[in-house]
């Protein structure tokens, strides 16, 4: 779990790098939702889908942690991007976008997998 939550801050901090520091008005509270969003897909896929024990799903310690996901990019953006206001932003290629979506499937796969042996 602790390495998650690095994922999840890393992907904080990559992405307000690569956008403009006046547009972080608007784009961390829309970070902030995805990442909520996303994660409640990912636990409600995990817990009642696939491990088919839903009533472990919604217990105090979930809502703590999607209250921490959702905070994550308001965290990186007041203490790690605080003072990093730069107006030149490095343009992402389409090549890191590939890589960053394989790489994303193939954990996804490599997750799945793993499950089984639960």
């Amino acid at each position: 779990m602790f390495l998650s939550v690095l994922l999840w801050a890393y992907m904080a901090y990559y992405s307000l790098k690569h956008v403009p520091g006046k547009d972080w008005n608007k784009d961390t509270p829309a970070m902030a939702a995805c990442f909520l969003l996303t994660a409640m897909v990912q636990d409600y896929f995990l817990y009642a889908v696939y491990r088919g024990v839903p009533d472990e799903l919604y217990e105090f310690t979930t809502f703590l942690a999607y209250g921490l996901v959702f905070v994550m990019p308001f965290l990186v953006r007041y203490t790690l991007l605080r003072k990093a206001k730069s107006e030149q932003v490095t343009a992402i290629s389409n090549t890191v976008i590939l890589v960053t979506a394989l790489t994303g499937i193939c954990a996804l796969i490599l997750t799945l997998w793993s499950i089984k042996f639960w």
